[in-house]
């Protein structure tokens, strides 16, 4: 969903439909009320995002940048408690025929490498050349999930290599 309208921490929503970071707040309270329960030690560790529907709308677009940067530090803080807790982006994919005709398009991913690159603990991987559903889909295919989940498992251990007191406690991995 766009992050302007379903992933905002004090939004509620459209109409009839739970809200994106409600939802996830509370599966996250759910999970880790479960491992609490069995007497496990945990920690929320790091975010995956790959979302870039905003780019459909010119508005939503250009407010992109500030709306990923906010749910970042909301997930930071709401589900970490850490101001350097890492995240990755798998930035948008859009076939290359048709970014011409879709300019928005490219707001977006240049924000989403923006967020990414000014942070120390972000990254972004690309998956222009991955395969999608269809010619010029922005969803991968199989194969093409897969290799995005690769690049951005990738990037999140450089991020972890680059800073050993991430996890320094091997039992937490």
């Amino acid at each position: 969903g766009a992050l302007a309208m379903e992933w905002h921490p004090d939004d509620t929503g459209l109409a009839g439909q739970q809200q994106n970071y409600v939802a996830l707040a509370s599966k996250v309270q759910d999970s880790t009320q479960s491992l609490s329960d069995a007497g496990l030690e945990f920690e929320v560790a790091g975010l995956f995002w790959d979302g870039g529907a905003d780019a459909r709308n010119p508005e939503e677009a250009i407010t992109y940048e500030r709306n990923l940067r906010q749910l970042i530090a909301s997930v930071r803080e709401d589900f970490a408690n850490d101001p350097n807790m890492p995240f990755v982006i798998g930035r948008s994919h859009i076939g290359i025929s048709v970014r011409p005709n879709r300019p928005h398009w490219e707001i977006v991913r240049a924000a989403q490498v923006a967020v990414a690159e000014e942070d120390p603990f972000g990254a972004w991987a690309d998956g222009d050349d991955l395969p999608t559903k269809a010619f010029d889909d922005p969803h991968y295919n199989a194969t093409g999930q897969l290799g995005i989940g690769r690049r951005m498992a990738n990037a999140y251990q450089r991020i972890a290599d680059a800073d050993p007191l991430l996890f320094c406690n091997s039992d937490s991995m």
